[in-house]
Parts: C-alpha cells; structure tokens; sequence
C-alpha cells in the first residue's frame, strides 16, 4: 500500500488525485484485513493486542462517529467517516501483524515510493519532464499540488533515513541514503513553508527531549557511533554534499513564470530557498489584511 498509493493519478476525470489515491487505499486495507482473517482462522485464533494507541484510537473513531448526525452533509459525513474507519482498521491490522522483521519491507516499499515521487518533482521542478501531470501548484508530482507532495515527504523522508543508518548491505545504504536525500531536495523544492516549519520543530522537539534525558541521550549516541562506519561516513558527507547542491538550483523558469492552473507557482517572497526562508518571519504582502475590503492595498 505505501509503494501504491503515493504514486497512482489518474488525469482526466475529477479530483484526479484524490479519488485514485481513496480507492487504492480502501482496496488494499480490504485485503489486508481479508489476509489478517484468513491468517487468524476467521478470527478464531485471533490474539488481541495492546498499544498505547489503541485507546486513543478508539476515543477519534467515536467521535467521528458521535459528531456524524450534527454534520450538515450527510453523504460527506459517510464518505469521511468510511475514509476514517479504513484508517482505524488499517491500525489494528498493522498493530496485529507487523514486526521488526515484517516492518523492513514496508520501509523499503515507502522509500522506493518515495524515490520516485520524488524523481518527478525534481524533473518538474527544472522543466524536464511530467509537465503534462496536471497540477495546481507544480512540482506537484502525482499529488496535484506541491503542498499535498510536503505533506507526504515530511513523513515519508524520516523512514528512508531510518533505513540508511540501518541498513547492513553497501547497495542498501546507497538506495534508502538516496532516497531520504532526494526527497529532502524535493521538499525544499516545494517552497512549503509549513513543512519546513514542521520538519523544524520536530528536530527541536526531539533534540530538547534528548538535552533533558541523559540517558536517552547517551543511548542515542552510542546507537549512532556503533552505526556509523567508516563507507557510511562517506555516504553521509557525499549525499549533504548532494543535498547542498541540488537545493541551490533555480526553478525552470516556465515552472517560476504560472503553473498549469494559471496561478503563480513562485512568488517574489519564494523566488529561491534564502528568500523562502526569510519569508517566514515576513507578513506576506500578497495577503488582505482582516476586514479589508477586496481591491484594498494589503
């Protein structure tokens, strides 16, 4: 499912990103669930199992569940709330199921996924190639608008990562080390301030849990200094190297000029990752202020 889902589109027909991606998604949690069935004699050999999610998983699907009847569109409300429940099985059947020794393929599936979604943003981005994808907001990719294409890379990004510094085989290290790194590039590609913001405060959060745990701290060094050989150094320096690089190219400039929609894809506030990043502490001079009437100067 992580390998199938990021990268179906179907041009030509409404929602093209959306509706493919739903159905995908529902298709492949049935046959997870059927498989999780028939491996568990219909449920008769079936061993519940225990997560510190597993009740805050079942508080969300009860108030989606208790806030249907005041929504205003009932047949919204069900398509959402199917859309949630497969989510939910999805959880349990991944909760029963997965291993350490079962999650590596997945991992694997999801940076492979990740490597090419992330190939076509990149193409998209210099003006090379996928130009015909439609798009709101290029480089889009298979997602229809590079902000839904952040929102995937930030979670998408951290597993390949996890694989590189795992990963026992130099032909591994090499692929998950590319992935993570071209999905970085991608990331800063699609000039989403939001995403960066997140991937920020993630590391913040994680880097002040480490300052205020010793011990955790000292494990998480140890864990890295064990991992980090000397062929696994060199990837490391040789793909920040590549990241560096990559980042500071410009955008085609029919790509920086409208996207396929006819909006501006790049802004002056977002004309490279310098301007980008200044932007954040910047009110955006595009926008009306609050009450102002339409026509008025921000």
């Amino acid at each position: 499912m992580v390998g199938v889902v990021p990268l179906v589109c179907l041009p030509g027909i409404f929602e093209y990103a959306l509706l493919p991606r739903l159905f995908a998604l529902h298709l492949c949690v049935a046959l997870a669930c059927l498989g999780w069935l028939l491996q568990t004699r219909w449920g008769r050999d079936l061993r519940p199992v225990s997560t510190p999610l597993t009740w805050p998983a079942l508080c969300w699907a009860a108030v989606v569940l208790l806030s249907a009847p005041a929504t205003t569109h009932p047949l919204d409300t069900l398509v959402e709330a199917l859309n949630q429940m497969a989510l939910l099985a999805l959880f349990f059947v991944a909760a029963h199921t997965l291993t350490l020794r079962t999650l590596r393929p997945v991992l694997w599936a999801s940076a492979g996924a990740g490597l090419a979604v992330s190939l076509i943003g990149i193409l998209q981005y210099h003006g090379l190639a996928f130009l015909d994808i439609p798009s709101a907001a290029l480089p889009s990719a298979t997602f229809g608008n590079r902000n839904f294409a952040a929102m995937y890379l930030v979670c998408a990004a951290p597993l390949a990562g996890f694989l590189f510094l795992t990963a026992r085989r130099r032909s591994a290290r090499v692929l998950a080390g590319l992935s993570a790194t071209l999905m970085s590039v991608y990331l800063v590609y699609t000039r989403t301030r939001s995403a960066w913001v997140g991937v920020v405060g993630a590391l913040l959060c994680v880097g002040g849990w480490l300052a205020f745990r010793p011990d955790a701290r000292r494990q998480a060094l140890e864990a890295v200094r064990r991992e980090m050989d000397r062929h696994r150094r060199n990837l490391t320096v040789g793909f920040l190297a590549l990241f560096v690089a990559l980042s500071a190219l410009p955008a085609h400039r029919t790509i920086a000029a409208t996207s396929r929609a006819g909006l501006p894809y790049l802004t002056e506030s977002r004309a490279d990752v310098v301007a980008t990043a200044t932007s954040l502490f910047q009110r955006d001079p595009g926008k009306r202020r609050r009450g102002s009437p339409r026509g008025a100067p921000p």
